[in-house]
């Protein structure tokens, strides 16, 4: 089991999350339910969905081609998911002896979560689970989250990183996958301009570097070469 720092774990959390792998054989990982403490206002929401960002919806815990993730807004029974969350999930032993993390992923990563729970899910379908007898609750520092150059240009070349190593390369999940970055550029836009937090307009500059960065170097990250920027990480 691998737990973040700053999760909250309701009493009965373990006993719950042991529950699952005891009622389903063919269960391999399974995470609590984190509960929601700020909800999206309904416009926010739409936006979110029009270009396949991370959002939560009724039931389901996908991943989508953009390398976001859907997460339930309420549970009332064990289900299957997509993906485990990286503040909270466990694995068979047997599990952890045959999948290993992506070392090509460093430092502080966007995805190596992502990454290691679809690959089990593909190589065994329906052997995650998500159960809302398990809750948590996640509360990250902002400060430690601030879009600083170097986890701008990760999160946006990991992410085009796994969209070939975790799908195939269609015309649709390539269509997917560019829309929800412009989407998240739109946002950040927006979000700069409207609100004026600090940093936001550093965080444009960021994104623009990034995106670019991910022209420059499309062939070597199609191929799984991160070396080009790994390499530049302090």
């Amino acid at each position: 089991m691998f737990l973040d720092d700053d999760v909250l774990l309701d009493k009965d959390y373990l006993r719950e999350i042991l529950k699952v792998y005891e009622e389903a054989s063919d269960a391999l990982g399974v995470q609590g339910h984190i509960l929601a403490e700020v909800h999206e206002s309904r416009g926010r929401d739409r936006l979110l969905r029009l270009f396949f960002l991370s959002h939560r919806e009724p039931a389901g815990c996908r991943l989508l081609p953009s390398l976001c993730t859907t997460y339930p807004i309420e549970m009332e029974r064990v289900a299957r998911c997509q993906w485990l969350s990286g503040s909270n999930h466990s694995y068979r032993r047997g599990v952890l002896e045959e999948f290993r993390y992506d070392e090509r992923l460093i430092k502080y990563c966007d995805g190596e979560d992502i990454d290691f729970s679809y690959r089990v899910l593909k190589k065994y379908p329906g052997s995650l689970f998500i159960t809302p007898f398990a809750k948590l609750t996640h509360r990250p520092c902002a400060e430690g989250r601030a879009p600083g150059r170097e986890t701008t240009c990760m999160r946006e070349i990991y992410r085009l990183y796994l969209l070939f190593k975790l799908f195939d390369p269609t015309l649709r999940s390539i269509s997917i996958f560019v829309w929800s970055r412009v989407g998240y550029f739109a946002l950040a836009l927006g979000r700069a301009v409207l609100r004026r937090p600090p940093g936001g307009l550093s965080e444009i500059r960021y994104l623009l570097g990034a995106y670019w960065l991910c022209l420059r170097h499309l062939r070597e990250i199609r191929r799984g070469s991160l070396d080009f920027f790994n390499r530049t990480i302090q």
